[in-house]
């Protein structure tokens, strides 16, 4: 536990003291503080909260790999749930900031030494499964990020492992061009850096997309 001024950013849903409350790092979570709705700190005066900092963010990794015997594989700790048909998954949600995709997977490999953003090496998502979980952590249709890129120019796109994204996979609805198109949303052209893969949650089609690398957007972390 540190003691350490939160600035710039912190979020709360009205009547609830749940707060995620950000450094100038984007490295601080505050529990157990009450702050306003939109509050913001990025001004003068004291202002210090007790808070968890990215060394042990969310809980106390140390502890919980002491509890899966040191064993990360296989083991799913909170806040990590195991989720049929998906997987021992976590996602970003009201209290966490929306992020591109390299700091998305940064954090997610933080979190547990198996952990990055979700694959599916073996096949095609249980896209039902999934947007089940996301509707109930994540209400809102912002899309999520998972774990397969391609190179610039190429429609050639790879989970985390190096196996190739099944094309059962990818979005398909009149309303939105063919997935994968190297594009971003109603744009005619192809653009520099559309090179992950997210869930198209935005335009409700629920299935995969590729995006700009560097759009904020929600981000769903996996143990293997």
């Amino acid at each position: 536990m540190s003691v350490i001024r939160c600035s710039a950013i912190a979020m709360t849903i009205p009547n609830l003291t749940s707060v995620f409350c950000m450094t100038s790092e984007r490295e601080c979570w505050v529990p157990e503080v009450f702050l306003p709705a939109g509050y913001d700190n990025a001004g003068t005066g004291p202002s210090l909260h007790t808070c968890y900092t990215t060394a042990k963010p969310l809980f106390d990794k140390a502890a919980a790999l002491a509890a899966c015997n040191n064993n990360p594989v296989g083991c799913c700790p909170w806040p990590f749930v195991r989720i049929t048909n998906v997987g021992c998954v976590f996602t970003s949600s009201w209290f966490f900031p929306i992020l591109p995709y390299p700091i998305a997977q940064a954090f997610c490999k933080s979190l547990w030494p198996t952990g990055d953003l979700y694959s599916k090496p073996s096949g095609v998502i249980n896209f039902n499964a999934l947007n089940n979980y996301l509707d109930s952590t994540v209400p809102l249709p912002i899309d999520v990020w998972v774990g397969a890129t391609s190179s610039p120019g190429l429609l050639d796109y790879r989970w985390v492992d190096g196996s190739t994204v099944s094309s059962s996979n990818y979005a398909s609805f009149p309303d939105i061009p063919a997935q994968p198109d190297k594009r971003i949303p109603l744009s005619p052209f192809a653009t520099p850096g559309v090179d992950c893969l997210l869930v198209m949650r935005i335009s409700l089609t629920h299935k995969l997309g590729d995006d700009w690398c560097y759009k904020p957007a929600y981000y769903l972390c996996e143990i293997k």
